[in-house]
């Protein structure tokens, strides 16, 4: 009989705990309506939403609501993400998921498998955000060098020097020189599938700075519209490159301790690794070899 009325008494505390009722009122955040919820997270930034969503059940389903996800979408479309921005469906067929999917993955890390060179316009302080379509977005300034299919079957490192002070070495005695263009050193280190050999393919590109035609000439972005130079090499593993005048070095890591310059306007159009004209040199450690 004892036994039977233990059993009785906490079934009915769990009936009791089930009931609307008897659970205890909530507080803070949770205390709010659904509508106020809703009108808060519009206003938070996607990985908040996340983090929301994970703390309770009550915040979960707000945090997966259509009209949220909508409102981040064209806030990241107005602000920071790519243009043209296209979407997969209208955004009226588009679900609460396939939304929050797109914002997700407009807002990571932004990787670039294929060798391509873009850059970001941060000039913030000068820019009206507000009604700016630029401010903040990528913008391509090199296409890939690789070719469609070489770009679908290996994914491609980039390394990026510049050169912005050969340029002023013999500039006016005005300390306060404009920067109107630039030399950028790019080199695209692809491995392809099944063969143990590493392949560099370096570039060096004139980048301008492009201004608007009005009076006061604002800088709009940059361009980069002429290839100096544009030379392979294969028999290497590269760590880091620099760029500076005519010569352009890139740090090998292994032998360690190998630096390899190249006068880039003279090996123009060359492959170090099957063109017989290309100076080489045998490398060895803490060595600094020079191709002219």
């Amino acid at each position: 009989m004892l036994n039977f009325l233990h059993s009785l008494t906490n079934a009915g505390k769990h009936i009791l705990a089930a009931l609307p009722w008897a659970q205890p009122p909530p507080k803070g955040l949770l205390a709010l309506p659904t509508e106020i919820l809703l009108l808060i997270m519009k206003e938070l930034e996607w990985d908040d939403i996340i983090n929301l969503r994970m703390t309770c059940k009550t915040l979960h389903e707000p945090s997966r609501s259509k009209d949220v996800w909508t409102k981040l979408l064209r806030r990241y479309v107005q602000y920071s993400m790519p243009t043209p921005f296209i979407l997969p469906r209208s955004l009226s067929q588009c679900s609460s998921d396939a939304i929050e999917g797109i914002v997700l993955k407009s807002q990571a890390e932004l990787v670039i498998p294929n060798g391509s060179v873009w850059y970001y316009d941060l000039n913030l302080f000068s820019t009206d955000v507000g009604s700016s379509t630029q401010a903040g977005r990528p913008h391509l300034l090199l296409e890939s060098p690789l070719s469609a299919q070489e770009a679908s079957e290996n994914q491609a490192g980039v390394f990026i020097a510049i050169d912005h002070t050969s340029k002023l070495v013999n500039a006016s005695k005005n300390p306060y020189k404009v920067l109107e263009s630039f030399n950028l050193a790019v080199t695209v280190t692809i491995m392809p599938a099944g063969i143990s050999s590493i392949a560099h393919s370096f570039q060096v590109w004139r980048v301008d700075v492009v201004t608007n035609a009005s009076d006061k000439r604002e800088l709009t972005g940059i361009k980069a519209l002429r290839r100096l130079s544009f030379f392979k090499d294969t028999a290497c593993i590269i760590k880091d490159i620099s760029i500076h005048d005519i010569h352009l070095a890139y740090c090998l890591a292994h032998p360690s301790g190998t630096t390899v310059i190249v006068d880039w306007c003279s090996v123009n159009e060359k492959s170090a690794t099957s063109d017989p004209d290309f100076p080489r040199c045998e490398s060895s450690s803490s060595q600094v070899i020079c191709f002219f």
